[in-house]
């Protein structure tokens, strides 16, 4: 490669609300499995999660001061707030889980046989399922993408409501430290380029501020 090539930027993707709105409403909430695929979309959606981090939820891991216990990437544990609305939901779906028999299993979420899902692969199936479904064409060019890199279960969706949750936050005024936090990455710079935010242009604005002092000027 020619020196001092410039790399193209990475193009993000987010799902807007309307998308993220038909993907919730395609389960069918009359079943168990219905209701455990809404919650997923919802988990992934409302509290940014990695496919594999839902797969490691266990019950306990749903606190009574309204966060998650996660543990993500390097085993580094943190915590993720959701909202009344998500709490209701696991409610109901407590109740469902508990006719399955499940015993001391531990595992928040379970297939019709009562036993954990899988792994992280077994989440996006799931999702990209009800995409394909909701979302038509969108989706399927997505899983074309998906195939042609050689990974044809990966998908692209669970991801894609990962990225929506923190481009919402971002929207809507929430701290870029708060988001890399929610989202578990080690440098804010990873999150930066995440959600397509040119870490430049933050310093930049900061310089507005009326305390700020801009490094190397005494």
């Amino acid at each position: 490669l020619p020196r001092l090539r410039r790399v193209p930027p990475r193009l993000v993707r987010a799902l807007s609300d309307g998308e993220v709105g038909m993907l919730l409403a395609a389960p069918d909430l009359a079943t168990f499995v219905g209701l455990r695929d809404h919650l997923i979309i919802a988990t992934l959606y409302q509290c940014g999660l990695r496919a594999g981090e839902l797969v490691n939820l266990q019950v306990g891991s749903v606190r009574l001061d309204g966060t998650l216990l996660v543990q993500g990437k390097g085993q580094r544990e943190r915590l993720v707030p959701f909202g009344a609305g998500w709490y209701g939901l696991f409610e109901t779906y407590l109740r469902g889980r508990a006719s399955l028999r499940a015993g001391k299993k531990a595992a928040l979420f379970l297939t019709q046989q009562g036993h954990p899902l899988r792994d992280a692969r077994s989440v996006w199936v799931i999702v990209n399922r009800y995409a394909r479904r909701a979302l038509g064409l969108g989706c399927g060019y997505a899983h074309l993408s998906a195939t042609t890199g050689g990974k044809p279960w990966s998908g692209h969706y669970p991801h894609l409501l990962r990225a929506s949750f923190a481009t919402e936050l971002v929207r809507n005024g929430c701290n870029l430290v708060a988001v890399s936090q929610m989202l578990g990455h080690a440098d804010l710079s990873t999150t930066a380029r995440y959600i397509g935010v040119d870490l430049g242009d933050l310093r930049r604005a900061t310089a507005h501020h009326p305390r700020a002092v801009v490094a190397g000027e005494g």
